[in-house]
């Protein structure tokens, strides 16, 4: 966590990159050269070539086969072409529809560098695109941080994901931010938000699912509106990434987020309350700029100017966490004698006739499983579902085992046995 951002990639990675995707590239062409008569049809739906020079391409590519398996030498050949189409007009056409082709590919190539983004990161990924209009907002928009910080803290591996693109600790996120190719042929330098983003959750599991075969496919739809939606949503997540890794709003509140998780370690670390105190202190004070060498004035005014609350709420909650841990010590050392009561009570006919349960349900003990003995009930919100029950005194009457809250949910296993399935 006390790690910084990855640095940016060398003249050797840069160098080493731009080969690999000029040799990609090339490869791209030729398959889609080799497609190109099929595609004809789309061209002419697209309105980039009549129907005349589509067939005198098809016309050219029969000729162009015919020269490759020595059924007609190179003079007969460049006759027939011209033929065909002079030279100047041919060109001219071939360059019209070598404009089509290299948006496919420039496209494809975007998407596959999307596709090395690895794995674990969808989730940070799905994240960003549900809280999309907040990621993406420009610095003096009215944003109401709260609820994406709290929707992110709930889910703790996320939280960790989004951390680590937003210090690159993936490689292609590295590219990315660098924008080097293929996202240089696309976009440039400092270029890289859009005012109006166009990508659902369900993009994500495209970068997993769709083969270099299938973008092609798409992105050679007779339909512009899928080819832009296609291409739209990847300069959507583009900019989603980088509003993570340039100076935003978003990237502030992120950063800030990560400072609280590195105060709240110190108070983890050990039992002196107030030598983590110190420690956080200390952080805040001297280890920022080195953390973070890009840190903006702002960043830094703002960490300053919140380090106290921050240190005292990070006591408060590593303090509470404790204390919610010798609670439950507690409540494991009663457990036994709470399961033996509820066997010596038994079950009244009337609690029969309500779908009452009595059995031992397996609970972890000091280190190990205990069947333990209870009384088992319909949850009163789910009927599907059956909850650990405890006789309230007050109200005469069975209630549900509350634990932080939430009811104690359990099933049978294939064995007959109960299980906990929450809390």
């Amino acid at each position: 966590m006390l790690a910084g951002p990855a640095t940016e990639p060398d003249e050797r990675e840069i160098a080493q990159r731009a080969q690999e995707q000029k040799k990609g590239q090339a490869a791209l062409r030729a398959q889609q050269m080799q497609v190109l008569v099929q595609n004809l049809d789309t061209y002419i739906e697209q309105g980039q070539i009549s129907a005349e020079d589509a067939e005198r391409l098809r016309q050219l590519h029969r000729v162009e086969q015919a020269l490759r398996s020595g059924k007609v030498d190179r003079e007969k050949g460049s006759k027939i072409r011209n033929s065909i189409l002079s030279g100047t007009a041919r060109d001219s056409l071939e360059k019209k529809i070598r404009e089509e082709v290299d948006y496919v590919i420039i496209y494809a190539q975007f998407f596959e560098g999307l596709q090395r983004i690895d794995p674990r990161f969808a989730p940070a990924l799905r994240f960003l695109i549900v809280h999309k209009e907040a990621v993406n907002a420009e610095a003096g928009a009215t944003v109401d941080w709260k609820p994406v910080v709290n929707a992110l803290i709930g889910e703790y591996d996320t939280m960790h994901r989004v951390i680590e693109l937003m210090d690159r600790q993936d490689l292609e996120v590295r590219m990315l931010a660098a924008r080097l190719p293929p996202y240089s042929y696309v976009i440039r330098r400092g270029q890289d938000r859009v005012e109006k983003l166009l990508v659902a959750e369900g993009f994500v599991d495209d970068l997993r699912q769709y083969s270099k075969e299938a973008i092609a496919i798409r992105l050679n739809a007779p339909e512009r509106k899928e080819r832009a939606k296609l291409a739209a949503a990847m300069l959507s997540v583009n900019a989603l990434i980088s509003s993570l890794i340039k100076p935003t709003p978003f990237r502030k509140q992120m950063r800030l987020l990560k400072i609280n998780l590195i105060v709240e370690d110190f108070f983890r670390s050990g039992e002196d309350v107030g030598e983590a105190r110190e420690k956080a202190q200390e952080f805040l004070r001297t280890r920022l700029q080195k953390l973070y060498p890009d840190i903006t004035a702002e960043e830094s005014a703002d960490i300053q100017e919140r380090s106290e609350e921050m240190i005292a709420a990070a006591e408060k909650k590593v303090l509470a966490e404790r204390e919610a841990e010798r609670s439950e010590k507690g409540e494991q050392a009663v457990v036994e004698t709470v399961g033996e009561t509820a066997a010596d009570e038994g079950l009244s006919d009337e609690e029969k006739e309500m779908g009452v349960q009595f059995g031992r349900v397996s609970i972890r003990v000091g280190g190990g499983d205990r069947l333990i003995p209870y009384r088992i009930i319909p949850n009163p919100n789910d009927s599907s579902q059956f909850v650990l029950a405890k006789r309230d005194k007050d109200l005469d009457q069975l209630v549900p085992v509350m634990r932080r809250g939430k009811k104690r949910i359990v099933e049978k296993n294939r064995e007959g046995v109960w299980e906990l399935t929450t809390g």
